[in-house]
């Protein structure tokens, strides 16, 4: 018998600093991120290349609000949504 293990990684966010809907789409030419605990911002571009190799790069999960990237597989959230200790209400997934 063989059992395939899968692996599942679960993020998170504050909630209530996500704006407007968030949505998975394709990355942008020119989009930038700003990771947690980085204080300097990266091009989406170059974080999907970092971490996918080129067959998979068009697969790679990109999550948007109305203010634009708050995450990208491989690298992680922004800045902006991230969870700290006033943090009321978490919007977690999971990627398979």
């Amino acid at each position: 018998m063989f059992i395939k293990s899968l692996q599942i990684t679960v993020f998170a966010f504050n909630y209530d600093k996500i704006k407007g809907e968030i949505v998975v789409e394709n990355r942008r030419e020119g989009e930038k991120i700003r990771l947690v605990n980085r204080d300097f911002d990266s091009d989406v571009r170059k974080l999907v290349n970092k971490s996918f190799r080129l067959e998979d790069r068009s697969s790679a999960v990109i999550l948007k609000d109305s203010q634009g990237v708050v995450f990208v597989e491989g690298s992680g959230a922004a800045e902006r949504v991230k969870i700290d200790s006033e943090t009321v209400k978490i919007l977690a997934f999971t990627i398979k």
